[in-house]
């Protein structure tokens, strides 16, 4: 199916014990679409299934379409590396989210960086605007991450009542801009985030944007 391409990211939803998993399509063909083996989010270990469980997939295209849909283990394979063979959903069952672009806010909100290059220390930093699709960060002087690096990052919501709340992604590095002051600012994209981190991120968003309305009406 046109919709799922090779390289896409996929949050997996595994019903049965309640926990949401990362994973990649690897291959597709006629019959099947291919995903690594899952990674569940909170262990960050491997997760494996048997041929018929069912699982919940979603995913966000490159227009920003969010779709889910369910999908069946069919088999395990061995391609270049091992992967799961999963059915493709009739099109009648795919459910689409939402179609718009994501509200961008300028905001200054904690970001802890962890490259997957291990050869890049992770480091702290902060905002400068952020939305549903991602975020631009600072860049450290005594950093040399690259654009297309992939990067594991963990966000500080400070909500106005008072809560925090700490959400992972992981995102893509898309490029870097240069400021007046000599600062450099990287845009990234998120590439592998779950349906309920990208509509906490949304709602952050559009409460920063509450609060900067009144201040301008008050």
């Amino acid at each position: 199916m046109n919709f799922l391409n090779i390289g896409e990211f996929v949050t997996i939803h595994d019903i049965s014990n309640d926990r949401r998993l990362r994973s990649k399509v690897v291959d597709k063909d006629d019959q099947y679409f291919y995903i690594d083996f899952p990674v569940c989010l909170a262990s960050q270990k491997s997760v494996f299934f048997n041929v018929g469980d069912q699982l919940s997939f979603s995913y966000v295209s490159s227009d920003q379409t969010v779709y889910e849909f369910f999908s069946v283990v069919k088999k395990k394979v061995q391609l270049p590396i091992q992967a799961l063979a999963m059915d493709y959903p009739d099109e009648d069952r795919i459910k689409t989210i939402q179609r718009r672009n994501f509200v961008r806010i300028e905001t200054a909100i904690d970001v802890a960086v962890h490259p997957n290059d291990t050869m890049i220390f992770p480091f702290t930093t902060v905002s400068t605007d952020i939305s549903g699709g991602g975020i631009s960060i600072i860049i450290p002087t005594d950093t040399s991450i690259k654009e297309g690096e992939k990067v594991d990052l963990t966000l500080v919501l400070s909500w106005t009542s008072g809560l925090i709340d700490y959400v992972q992604v992981t995102a893509e590095v898309i490029r870097f801009i240069q400021l007046e002051n000599k600062k450099q600012t990287a845009s990234l994209k998120f590439i592998y985030i779950s349906n309920d981190t990208r509509q906490q991120i949304i709602r952050y968003c559009f409460e920063k944007q509450r609060e900067a309305r009144k201040k301008e009406l008050s």
